[in-house]
């Protein structure tokens, strides 16, 4: 059961990365998909249910931490704090930008919030590479390694590119299928999404030993299947079906008089 849940665990992890990383990568790439105040609104607005479904999952990621392993949890949270708390700080600046940016009475606030929007969703990549790369090294040193330098650029570049598809193709942003038309690479999402997905599990890897040799207990385990396990297959139900709907109505909602973004 433990060799389940680890697959379980795994996947939510992923699952939030690819949500995550789209949302992640079009805040990155706004300025070359919003030219406009007008695109750039578009753009945010059709973009935050997005991050209201990936932060579902980062719960979902956490729970599971904490019930399947509860002391490795501590020790991750102990050895990557600088990180840890980057990756608030960048959360909270680039969640900030979203919810408040309808909410700019003027151009200026509107335009600052864009930036927060972009610094924030940059600094996201940027800790989330640092920390894949901590936590493929084994956590035996600092929390700042080489392989998460060498990470970071890639990881930003990728992302942007994945956001750029998101963006284009499930987003339906006009903006965004026209800088596909004149840069193909930017309209791989697919492959980009697998190469997020790949670098996740890679760094997951070296910590899969002791992941399995440090999991709750047997009954605790009972305890996720019976109640968790219904429960997050409910969520990937609903988000799936949150998605669709959201896809189907994107005009509509967005030129609604009342907008959360």
């Amino acid at each position: 059961m433990s060799v389940l849940w680890f697959v379980v665990f795994v996947t939510v992890l992923v699952g939030y990365l690819l949500l995550e990383g789209a949302v992640i990568g079009v805040g990155a790439a706004l300025p070359l998909l919003g030219r406009s105040a007008s695109a750039r609104r578009r753009i945010v607005s059709r973009i935050g249910p997005v991050m209201l479904f990936s932060e579902v999952w980062l719960v979902a990621v956490g729970g599971l931490l904490f019930g399947l392993y509860p002391y490795v949890e501590g020790e991750v949270l102990s050895a990557l704090y600088p990180l840890v708390l980057a990756l608030l700080t960048c959360w909270v600046v680039r969640d900030a930008g979203v919810w408040f940016r309808a909410r700019g009475t003027t151009d200026r606030r509107r335009l600052g919030c864009d930036a927060m929007v972009c610094a924030g969703s940059l600094g996201l990549a940027a800790s989330w590479s640092l920390v894949l790369g901590a936590l493929f090294s084994g956590l035996s040193g600092p929390p700042v390694t080489l392989a998460g330098l060498v990470l970071v650029p890639v990881v930003v570049a990728v992302s942007a590119a994945y956001g750029v598809g998101v963006s284009a193709h499930l987003l339906r942003v006009p903006e965004s299928r026209e800088l596909v038309r004149r840069h193909a690479w930017a309209g791989q999402m697919y492959p980009m999404a697998v190469l997020l997905a790949v670098a996740a599990v890679t760094a997951l890897a070296p910590a899969t030993s002791h992941l399995l040799a440090h999991t709750s207990s047997a009954d605790s385990l009972l305890v996720l299947t019976v109640i968790a396990l219904p429960c997050y297959t409910a969520v990937v139900a609903v988000q799936w079906w949150g998605l669709r709907w959201m896809a189907r109505n994107m005009e509509r909602a967005e030129t609604a008089r009342r907008s959360f973004f």
